[in-house]
């Protein structure tokens, strides 16, 4: 069974301008770097005028069920799906290694004007295929994401800042 989050922030930005911080390759590397990955490198697979393709690859610690090992790395890979004019995407997380086989973590934003403001709409999903420990590992992946969306909000501010 997987467990899911979801969170709204309130921007004071267009939703032009919301939509050009998230979906900048920059954007996305800063936010990898300030969760302590010690690299994260994001190119534009392909892009035409329905559809943006990014591609973030990232070496993170490893993770384990002691929590994080900072003498291992590992690399991941995350996959943005952008439909531009519904602004909308969604992502995928994978992780090759034999642990990160055991874990599907997928998510999605949704940005929606809201007067001269935008919402932006973030959904989190975890599932852990590992018997009697897989829903608490969840729970606790669960309350770190929701610790660190005040983080991403002050990150997105800033980009939005940029692209405004």
């Amino acid at each position: 069974m997987s467990k899911t989050v979801k969170n709204t922030f309130r921007l004071p930005y267009s939703s032009e301008v919301v939509l050009a911080a998230l979906t900048d390759p920059g954007f996305l590397e800063a936010n990898f770097k300030q969760q302590n990955n010690p690299e994260a490198k994001v190119v534009e697979r392909s892009r035409t005028e329905a559809e943006l393709i990014l591609d973030a690859e990232v070496t993170e610690y490893s993770k384990g069920l002691t929590g994080v090992d900072r003498s291992k790395t590992e690399k991941t890979q995350t996959v943005y799906v952008w439909n531009l004019p519904g602004r909308k995407a969604d992502w995928t997380y994978t992780n090759a290694s034999a642990q990160g086989k055991m874990v599907k973590v997928w998510g999605g934003s949704r940005i929606e004007p809201d007067g001269e403001s935008t919402a932006l709409h973030e959904e989190f999903n975890v599932n852990v295929k590992i018997p009697l420990m897989g829903g608490k590992i969840e729970k606790i992946v669960i309350k770190e994401v929701q610790k660190y969306w005040p983080i991403f909000e002050r990150l997105l501010l800033k980009w939005c800042e940029k692209h405004s």
